[in-house]
């Protein structure tokens, strides 16, 4: 198998797929260099082409050694995902100029064309952006835009709460496991995730309220000019509808993330609290970030909705909820956790360990 990182696509091909969607017969050519060296995404090959307007030519060649039906979905709830923000008036995503989820094609493989968001993606460490106001005015851009989508997005599923989603989640994976079908996951974990559930969901009065939740909103993800102004967010592939108290978390640079593959530590207790615990700096940024949820612009969305968040945000162990919530659909994750007794003894809410 070739590695994704050494496929390339015939220029002439891809040129093709371009002027079929996005030129008017004049000139269509590369640009930033991608004709020889396109640039790799998460899950992509990316070619940038100017037609009537710039487009990115987005191919998944690193999910290449999924099926080929696999391959052709993730196009497809991408495509979907990115029409619905289009039809909501989302203003920060690309917009879909063609694409094809088939591999009868000029490339042979499922491919989408995309508006171009000029920019570069954001860096962040404790020194970049500056301490300050250019700092801020990033997690005030994104305050922003995190309440644009809920405003774009949210919806009611009456009889689906937060509660029974995740305990449907969770029982799926139980039945699976039974099955045979989760190797290295064992069903006496499963079954203490479950009895974790009711202590996970906060008790908060958002009904049955969905909204979408972008899911990998990495520093990568989000694409800003020289001066840090947020020109848009892109890869949008793993984006999913959620209960509002789930889709309300950082951004991931702002959020607390295991390394699956980290050896088992010694002393899982002393372990739990350390890992849960955020710097100093995190503290400082996070709590900006919560800030500018209640004094961001948006009028689109109401108080009490932003109260919500921010109570979810606030909560001492919303990393630790997140944790377990986000295990439910990753099996590494969930490995990782139980392994290290789902983190309860570094909870600050008081949990007890569960007596299984």
């Amino acid at each position: 198998m070739v590695p994704a990182s050494m496929i390339t696509f015939p220029p002439e091909a891809v040129l093709d797929i371009v002027k079929a969607v996005c030129s008017d017969g004049t000139n269509t050519f590369f640009l930033h260099g991608t004709e020889d060296r396109p640039l790799s995404g998460k899950q992509c090959l990316i070619y940038v082409v100017q037609g009537i307007a710039t487009c990115a030519v987005r191919i998944p060649v690193h999910l290449e050694h999924l099926p080929s039906e696999a391959i052709s979905n993730y196009v497809d709830a991408e495509v979907s995902i990115l029409r619905r923000l289009e039809t909501s008036h989302f203003s920060w995503s690309p917009r879909v100029l063609g694409y094809d989820s088939g591999f009868n094609n000029p490339i042979k493989f499922p491919y989408m064309v995309l508006t171009w968001i000029d920019g570069k993606p954001l860096e962040w460490t404790e020194s970049i952006p500056p301490q300050g106001h250019t700092r801020d005015k990033v997690l005030y851009q994104l305050a922003n835009i995190l309440l644009e989508l809920v405003s774009c997005t949210m919806h009611s599923k009456p009889g689906v709460t937060a509660l029974t989603f995740l305990t449907d989640a969770v029982d799926r994976k139980i039945q699976r496991v039974k099955k045979g079908q989760l190797r290295d996951v064992r069903l006496e974990d499963c079954l203490v995730q479950r009895e974790l559930v009711p202590r996970v969901i906060h008790d908060l009065p958002e009904a049955s309220y969905f909204v979408l939740s972008h899911e990998d909103l990495a520093a990568q993800n989000i694409i800003v000019d020289d001066e840090f102004n947020v020109k848009g967010i892109i890869d949008w592939g793993f984006a999913r509808y959620l209960p509002l108290q789930f889709a309300a978390y950082f951004p991931r640079f702002l959020a607390i993330e295991p390394e699956v593959d980290d050896p088992l530590p010694e002393d899982v207790v002393s372990f739990s609290s350390a890992f849960l615990r955020p710097s100093l700096s995190l503290q400082v940024d996070r709590e900006c970030f919560i800030s500018q949820l209640l004094s961001a612009d948006s009028v689109s969305v109401s108080h009490a909705i932003r109260e919500l968040m921010t109570i979810i945000l606030t909560d001492p162990d919303v990393d630790w909820r997140h944790l377990v919530f986000e295990a439910a659909f990753s099996k590494g994750l969930h490995v990782w956790m139980a392994k290290r007794s789902w983190l309860i003894t570094g909870t600050r809410a008081g949990l007890e360990p569960l007596s299984h």
